[in-house]
């Protein structure tokens, strides 16, 4: 499946040091969709570090499949993934680094 990252969530930590990062991506398709992929273990520190909003993405996932309760649920756990284009997405400087003006200091050329 091929996407642009549209989001890239904190890492979750469970009991046994167990880590799961979801990273959502819109597909490129006639109709579009945004799917939830799961990324687990080690591979979600690696994707934590390799992956940011905005890059093109090709995945390789597994659909899982579980039943609790009566109840079936579906996971799309991705377990690697090449980066095609990476971000064009520069952030602006932070505020802080703009440089104030002085109402008092006339610079007007006019």
């Amino acid at each position: 499946m091929t996407g642009e990252v549209l989001k890239v969530s904190e890492i979750q930590s469970f009991a046994n040091d167990f880590k799961k990062l979801d990273v959502i991506i819109r597909t490129e398709a006639k109709y579009p969709q945004d799917i939830k992929l799961e990324v687990l273990g080690a591979r979600a520190v690696k994707a934590s570090d390799e992956i940011s909003i905005g890059d093109i993405l090709q995945a390789n996932f597994d659909v899982k499949g579980s039943e609790y309760n009566g109840k079936h649920y579906v996971s799309v756990t991705m377990f690697a993934w090449e980066i095609l284009t990476e971000a064009k997405y520069v952030p602006n400087k932070a505020i802080d680094e703009v440089p104030s003006i002085d109402p008092n200091e006339d610079e007007n050329p006019f």
